[in-house]
């Protein structure tokens, strides 16, 4: 019953949503082609991993003594907006509108919420995808290939890289398990309240995390800057892995919880 449930729910919930995903795409192509035109200011030629550095890198904290050296993260906060919309009806809309038809054919009302959680795993896998697709696409046709880390790039920019050994486990692993993490609990708040209300909590987490600088913000995560990969004394993946796995073991539970009281409409 758990596969048939998730073939559902990977047909109304990824497939159907083809054209979000090419709007992505598109939108991590522009921004890494406003990024190209920046090094050729400079004549550098830049990789896709120097673009993707570059994308999530975001901005330091907002600090009272230092007002102008603060800068607003529009491309990270655009794309992170675009990422978090996929799904700001899914849940809700199948439990209000198809919950009577879908629960019976799946047998247990715990499948039901399982298999959106699976399906959020699969999502995320999609947005790497597309993401690594789309940004070596714009590389390749500024005769760039394959993935190489160019410090001069980011001598220009007065910052560095400081574990270049982890550059993959910060932006394979580490932050598409925040974006699960932060998913799964948008998708369990459409359970228990509006769908705008819980795609605006977790953009009120984003835009808190670009002002301010805390270990315990999954927004921070997201943001390459607040981590030890740039940072003296950052946030390192084992941080970051505990506190996403806290969010999504609960919201699993919680869910399964909640699914118990709920009646089918």
């Amino acid at each position: 019953m758990l596969l048939r449930a998730i073939r559902y729910d990977l047909k109304t919930g990824i497939f159907r949503k083809w054209f979000l995903y090419l709007a992505f795409g598109i939108l991590m192509g522009a921004f890494a082609e406003k990024a190209y035109q920046w090094l050729n200011v400079f004549q550098l030629k830049g990789s896709a991993l120097d673009v993707l550095l570059y994308l999530f890198k975001g901005n330091r904290e907002f600090r009272k003594d230092e007002l102008e050296g603060f800068e607003f993260p529009f491309p990270f906060m655009a794309i992170m907006t675009l990422v978090f919309f996929f799904f700001v009806y899914y849940v809700y809309k199948e439990w209000k509108e198809r919950s009577s038809l879908t629960i019976p054919r799946f047998q247990d009302k715990s499948i039901w919420w399982i298999s959106k959680c699976l399906m959020n795993v699969i999502h995320v896998l999609v947005l790497l995808v597309v993401s690594l697709l789309f940004v070596s696409l714009v590389a390749m046709l500024h005769g760039s290939y394959g993935l190489i880390y160019h410090s001069q790039v980011f001598e220009l920019l007065e910052w560095q890289v400081l574990q270049v050994n982890q550059i993959w486990i910060y932006l394979g692993i580490c932050m598409p398990v925040t974006v699960l993490a932060l998913t799964q609990l948008e998708l369990y708040l459409q359970l228990i309240c509006s769908p705008v209300v819980g795609y605006v909590i977790i953009l009120g987490l984003l835009l808190i995390s670009t002002f301010y600088y805390s270990k315990w913000i999954p927004g921070d995560y997201l943001i390459l800057n607040r981590t030890a990969l740039m940072r003296e004394g950052g946030i390192t993946p084992l941080q970051i892995l505990v506190v996403d796995g806290i969010i999504i073991l609960v919201t699993l539970i919680l869910g399964l919880w909640t699914m118990r009281k709920k009646e089918c409409l």
